[in-house]
């Protein structure tokens, strides 16, 4: 369990750095947005899917990755799937503004407690992330060393030593956490 904590917290400390000024997510690479306008709701899904398409390869092509995942914060988390899983909008409506979510079972919406978690720099309870799926463009990547994607736990009995009257466990993981490609991704800040 401690080895997995320790992938996660490198992960979102690796994240939760992120944003306007840091060099991943930027105004300037047209990936992040904040304002009045970003908390979570259908009609900044709707920035966010748009900044996201918008996206430009290095030569000027729009690079052609949708995106499918909504990771937020656990404040966030009945918002998420309430907007992933409705499938009307209620409230008033006028003639030319439907009232079907057109966002229903668009994006697989994740919860992690690391977004918002306050030992770690740059944690928010508003910030949330429209992502590519992973396996067609990774906006953040771990790496494993030989490809071991579990801990290695070592098992020392009785007989290991005799002057220990006791077992010991030896768990141990080597992983590497990086930023990957920027444009797998837009953030927003969820607040002004």
């Amino acid at each position: 369990r401690k080895a997995v904590t320790a992938r996660e917290k490198a992960l979102f400390t690796s994240l939760n750095a992120t944003g306007n000024g840091a060099s991943f997510f930027t105004t300037a690479r047209a990936n992040y947005f904040e304002g009045a306008a970003t908390p979570l709701s259908l009609t900044s899904i709707s920035t966010a899917v748009q900044m996201f398409r918008d996206q430009k390869g290095p030569d000027g092509d729009p690079i052609m990755i949708e995106p499918r995942l909504l990771l937020v914060p656990t404040a966030l988390e009945t918002t998420a799937r309430e907007a992933m899983t409705s499938q009307f909008v209620l409230g008033p409506t006028t003639a030319k503004t439907p009232g079907v979510n057109i966002w229903q079972n668009a994006f697989t919406p994740i919860t992690s407690p690391w977004l918002s978690n306050t030992n770690l720099s740059g944690a928010s309870s508003t910030a949330w992330y429209l992502l590519a799926d992973p396996m067609d463009m990774a906006a953040i990547e771990i790496a494993y060393l030989n490809g071991q994607q579990t801990p290695t736990v070592e098992f020392f009995g009785l007989d290991s030593d005799p002057n220990v009257l006791g077992v010991t466990w030896r768990v141990y993981w080597d992983f590497g956490v990086a930023l990957g490609e920027y444009r797998a991704g837009v953030k927003s800040k969820g607040a002004a």
